[in-house]
């Protein structure tokens, strides 16, 4: 559904302007309606001004993702579920074996229900993660990459540096002609 009006404070946004008296100023100086801080601004009045102003008409597109986010729950933020079932999802996570290692702070493992990691069966996608290593083998479009995006999402620390990282592991372990004690020395050595 497309969105018929912008809030003042976001007109200021898309103008480059942070002084609200300045902006006003600015709009009068160039003949533009005048709006106020209280009614939202109408479509056609918004992109009159930012088309005089900027040279472009306003990313209606940006602002109607932010209404369906606030309006419409999203993948990443929480439902409720029953407790059966995330209990469920807690075991498939956890190996009985690994309890004791609860107390250190990590990721167990990640539960996706629906999207492009759900299983052909229509059931949801359980990952459980290893303390120590943890290793993605699949065929290209199997979603390995998805899974990473996914962690790092969930880690809030999927950054640049682990990107480089895995890049340089990835181009060592692609040198199939190196013994593997060569192959672990440089791959320490980057690590």
């Amino acid at each position: 559904m497309a969105l018929e009006t912008i809030s003042f404070e976001d007109l200021m946004r898309e103008c480059n302007f942070e002084d609200p008296v300045e902006f006003r100023r600015i709009l009068r100086r160039n003949s533009l309606p005048v709006v106020s801080s209280g009614p939202p601004v109408d479509r056609a009045t918004a992109n009159a001004i930012v088309k005089r102003l900027q040279g472009r008409k306003v990313n209606w597109y940006r602002y109607e993702l932010v209404d369906r986010d606030l309006t419409e729950p999203g993948p990443l933020q929480p439902r409720a579920h029953d407790p059966s079932t995330v209990e469920e999802w807690f075991r498939r996570v956890t190996p009985e074996a690994d309890i004791l290692s609860l107390a250190q702070d990590r990721l167990l493992g990640a539960v996706s229900l629906g999207g492009f990691l759900q299983g052909g069966d229509e059931a949801e996608f359980a990952l459980r993660l290893d303390p120590h290593i943890n290793i993605l083998i699949g065929d290209r479009g199997s979603g390995k990459s998805t899974a990473i995006n996914l962690l790092g999402l969930l880690a809030d620390s999927f950054s640049q540096e682990a990107d480089d990282l895995v890049t340089k592991i990835l181009n060592l372990l692609d040198k199939r002609s190196d013994s593997a004690s060569t192959l672990t020395r440089r791959v320490r050595k980057v690590v």
